[in-house]
């Protein structure tokens, strides 16, 4: 007997992909500092940050048909709160 839920194979076994990027308020504005898809550290200076997590759906693919190239694309997954970094905050 099989776990999976529907009376069908998984026509198409790739996997969302992932990336991360550390970001810093700057005169109003968030310019990425760090990004990468594995293990990211940043050496960084005061300031405040956020870390922002990506995804790439690619594992929809096979369910969006002939629109999937539309909708396969890199979207925001996960934003943090500020990260306040050496600014003086107990």
């Amino acid at each position: 007997m099989s776990l999976w839920p529907f009376p069908f194979q998984i026509p198409y076994r790739r996997q969302a992909i992932g990336s991360a990027r550390i970001l810093k308020a700057d005169d109003g504005e968030w310019v990425e500092v760090a990004s990468g898809g594995e293990d990211l550290r940043e050496t960084v200076t005061a300031g405040s940050y956020r870390a922002e997590i990506r995804m790439t759906p690619e594992h929809l693919r096979p369910w969006l048909g002939p629109e999937a190239d539309r909708y396969v694309m890199d979207y925001p997954w996960i934003y943090s709160n500020p990260i306040y970094v050496g600014m003086g905050f107990e």
